[in-house]
């Protein structure tokens, strides 16, 4: 039983970077002390962060696999992508720069890469080459510049709370995209769900771990307009099924 409470202890201070509140709360493993209150809420904290981290690592990609498959990325929006972008690397960067715990803003860093990913499987199917050289070489530069220290931290923090607004228009190029096609062709329901868990993760984290007002508002304005395209989604394939029962019911012409 000692070797499994030690176990426990270390792995909670690994979890919580405090051994004081590792032994606080498992010092007595098996029992635990849940009227340690903020310790509990900084473990439950961080495990969530390493999950939502973890998970981030796959969230997109459904959406990769569906485009792959289908070798098109319709009902995606491009300009919705190239702000993904923005947003994503905006947040690594006021994160990083600010010296946050990576475990509060990892994911951020993880999806840009698979976003990065989408983008060029876009604009390769759509046969623009020239397009996406000039994309990577604009952004591999601009990337290098902010985390080498060229930019100022006035730009860095502007960037951040442009970052927010700018996720509201990438959601509404998507949500045009798909109510103008009147199909989600390749847009993962089960990726914008994900989105939608993630966000609601980080805004209890960072309400637990950050005190950052600015970095707060970003995650509950991404949360509304997750859960504003996944409603859109959930609509457009509601529509798409009754159609089906429809003609097969009624044996009505497609």
């Amino acid at each position: 039983m000692d070797a499994v409470k030690g176990l426990v202890l270390d792995t909670a201070e690994l979890i919580m970077q405090q051994r004081e509140c590792a032994d606080e709360l498992f010092g007595n493993f098996p029992a635990i002390d849940f009227g340690a209150t903020a310790c509990l809420k900084l473990f439950i904290s961080k495990g969530l962060s390493i999950g939502l981290v973890t998970a981030s690592s796959i969230v997109k990609v459904p959406q990769i696999i569906n485009i792959f498959k289908a070798k098109s990325a319709k009902g995606i929006s491009l300009a919705a992508q190239y702000l993904e972008i923005f947003i994503y690397s905006s947040v690594a960067v006021y994160n990083f720069h600010n010296g946050h715990p990576f475990s509060t803003w990892g994911e951020s860093a993880l999806q840009l890469l698979q976003v990065l990913v989408i983008l060029m499987l876009m604009l390769s199917y759509s046969g623009r080459y020239l397009t996406l050289a000039a994309s990577l070489l604009i952004y591999g530069s601009v990337m290098y510049a902010a985390l080498s220290g060229l930019a100022p931290d006035d730009i860095i923090s502007t960037a951040q709370r442009v970052a927010s607004p700018a996720g509201s228009i990438a959601k509404i190029f998507m949500i045009y995209t798909v109510y103008s096609q009147k199909a989600t062709g390749e847009l993962s329901l089960i990726t914008n769900v994900a989105n939608v868990l993630g966000c609601s993760v980080r805004v209890f984290t960072t309400l637990a771990e950050i005190a950052d007002p600015l970095i707060l508002f970003s995650h509950m304005v991404a949360l509304v307009n997750n859960l504003a395209v996944v409603s859109l989604v959930r609509t457009v394939l509601r529509m798409r099924y009754i159609i089906t029962i429809a003609v097969l019911v009624f044996h009505l012409p497609k």
